[in-house]
């Protein structure tokens, strides 16, 4: 066992809590728990999966990850999916200091993102939030993350603006949003100068044609041609 990779947890109806037993698989690489509506909490254990570089969490009705030391030892994650969860600690826990790419989808709690996410600010490239109907800000700390490469958000009908400071963004190439409609227009109107430096931008499928300044001043359309987007249903990150 100590040489398992890869462990996937599917639809456990009956699993309550996960053994202390895991302390032994230094060499797990992948961590996916899927559809155990019993399981209430993630043990301490898992403090000692140092090689884990995956970690997904998804539909498990009863699992509250207020308390993150339960997993504050883990350095080395770099792909993290997390979904289907009543609620999500906003703790400030620095534990993913090597988090590439970062989803949440179907949190109908959450409010905000968690702190602890700026903790990923030089390393963190993808970040995607779905189904989150009670969603209603982006941080000011997200300029923060200067890592970014892309941002997609879809169906958090209650996020209206982006946060200041998006320009500092240098390396974010691709920015999509999907039925947030209030978010969509403002993108389009007042918020289009935040997003200006962005190579690509999609507001509910479509580019969207940036303005660029001529030699005498006066802003013209660049050559970008409207077109619909690749389907942003499902999303995989590399490491």
């Amino acid at each position: 066992m100590s040489s398992l990779r890869s462990l996937s947890l599917y639809s456990c109806k009956n699993l309550v809590s996960l053994s202390d037993e895991l302390k032994h698989l230094r060499n797990l690489r992948t961590l996916t728990i899927v559809d155990c509506p019993k399981l209430t909490f993630l043990p301490s254990s898992m403090k000692y999966l140092t090689a884990l570089e995956n970690l997904y969490i998804t539909d498990c009705d009863e699992l509250t990850l207020f308390e993150w030391q339960d997993i504050e030892g883990i350095k080395m994650v770099r792909s993290l999916v997390i979904g289907g969860l009543p609620e999500l600690s906003s703790k400030d826990v620095q534990c993913f200091e090597n988090l590439k790419s970062f989803v949440i989808d179907g949190l109908p709690k959450l409010v905000v993102l968690p702190r602890w996410l700026e903790g990923s600010a030089l390393t963190l490239r993808n970040l995607r939030i779905a189904r989150c109907p009670n969603f209603l800000e982006l941080p000011e700390w997200l300029k923060n993350l200067t890592a970014l490469e892309s941002i997609q958000i879809a169906e958090c009908p209650r996020l209206r603006s982006l946060p200041a400071g998006m320009h500092r963004l240098t390396e974010l190439e691709e920015l999509k949003i999907d039925n947030c409609p209030q978010l969509s227009v403002d993108c389009g109107e007042k918020d289009r100068a935040k997003i200006a430096q962005i190579k690509e931008t999609y507001l509910d499928g479509i580019l969207q044609v940036q303005k660029i300044q001529n030699n005498s001043g006066s802003g013209v359309a660049a050559m970008l041609v409207t077109s619909k987007a690749r389907s942003t249903e499902t999303l995989h990150f590399g490491a």
